[in-house]
């Protein structure tokens, strides 16, 4: 399994008319949502509001080793798209390894 964080800039874009305002105490700017697909065709999906940590960067866990894609699309407060989505691909490699014993036989020379 495969761990990735995401970090996507951001533009301050005007929002259109008729776009869903965003609940009070979030952030009224909008949010993304970070839709990601593994190897395995597994899919999750963060929403990022820019209060994170480090703002507009998620973190996935657990991602098949391989070929993936990260899609961020912009959302209104009802969830309907905003402009148009941005597509990432990406690749995990195999974890590294080291030669852990599981077993030891003995036998007489």
């Amino acid at each position: 399994m495969a761990n990735i964080s995401c970090a996507v800039t951001v533009t301050a874009t005007p929002v259109p008319a008729g776009a869903a305002p965003f609940p009070t105490g979030t952030n009224p700017n909008g949010a993304l949502v970070l839709t990601v697909t593994d190897s395995a065709n597994a899919v999750q999906t963060l929403t990022l509001n820019g209060s994170e940590a480090t703002a507009w960067t998620g973190t996935f866990q657990n991602l098949a080793v391989g070929a993936g894609t990260v899609v961020a699309q912009a959302v209104d407060g009802a969830g309907a798209p905003l402009g148009s989505a941005l597509s990432q691909a990406f690749s995990t490699a195999a974890p590294a390894t080291f030669p852990q014993a599981t077993a030891i036989t003995v036998t007489a020379a």
